[in-house]
């Protein structure tokens, strides 16, 4: 069994927490909706674009992942 190297316990971190990061964005931009005030929708865009960088960055992750068999 080969020994976990810094590079490893990195991609298995982001694995782990880009999902609940999502999970909160998703029910940030919930909460959004519902407000009533008046920049809501520049926060709710902002908040989009958090969440799509996190996509991006999660679908690297996993590839990642993969290519290395894990």
């Amino acid at each position: 069994m080969r020994k976990a190297d810094a590079e490893d316990v990195a991609l298995v971190k982001a694995y782990l927490e880009l999902p609940v990061l999502l999970d909160v964005l998703e029910l940030n931009i919930k909460k959004m909706k519902e407000a009533d005030f008046k920049l809501r929708h520049i926060f709710e865009l902002q908040l989009k674009s958090i969440q799509d960088e996190i996509i991006k960055a999660a679908a690297f992750c996993w590839a990642e992942n993969e290519a290395k068999g894990n």
